[in-house]
């Protein structure tokens, strides 16, 4: 990140840009009916964070509790 640091900078300009872009370009629009796509997103977000977490626990607890240096590793290791 120290090497790239730029790339972030340009990711911020580019939200802030579409962003304003955006409701400038909506401002003498309809608002769209979005209830469906975010029922969707949720429900995916919510699969996707349940899978994650059945991944990542057992993991992080045999880390924690059985490994050699316990939490620390779990943060700092490779």
């Amino acid at each position: 990140m120290e090497k790239n640091w730029t790339l972030s900078l340009y990711g911020v300009v580019a939200y802030v840009t579409f962003i304003y872009l955006g409701q400038e370009y909506m401002k003498n629009r309809k608002p769209m009916d979005l209830r469906k796509v975010m029922v969707f997103w949720n429900f995916a977000l919510a699969i996707f964070s349940i899978s994650a977490c059945f991944t990542v626990i057992p993991e992080f607890i045999s880390y924690v509790f059985f490994a050699e240096n316990g939490f620390h590793r779990s943060i700092c290791g490779n």
